[in-house]
């Protein structure tokens, strides 16, 4: 387990791809998704095995899909 994970939730393939090349640079693991659902899932999954993120970074505005700001608000539901 580590405790430098970090969620990147962006449903463009190329932003999560950068940010993931860019944070395991300086030592994070990163848990990449695509839309809202999944990234509440990984985010609940991770404190449920006690292996939370230390940070999570999501698009605000995602196409035919749920948001950073209303993901971020379920994943504390």
């Amino acid at each position: 387990m580590s405790n430098n994970r970090i969620l990147v939730m962006d449903d463009n393939e190329d932003i999560r791809h950068i940010l993931k090349k860019m944070l395991n640079r300086i030592n994070y693991e990163v848990e990449n998704t695509g839309e809202g659902n999944e990234a509440i899932a990984l985010f609940k999954n991770g404190i449920n095995a006690n292996n939370p993120f230390h940070a999570v970074i999501t698009d605000l505005k995602v196409a035919n899909g749920m948001g950073g700001e209303e993901t971020i608000k379920n994943c504390w539901k």
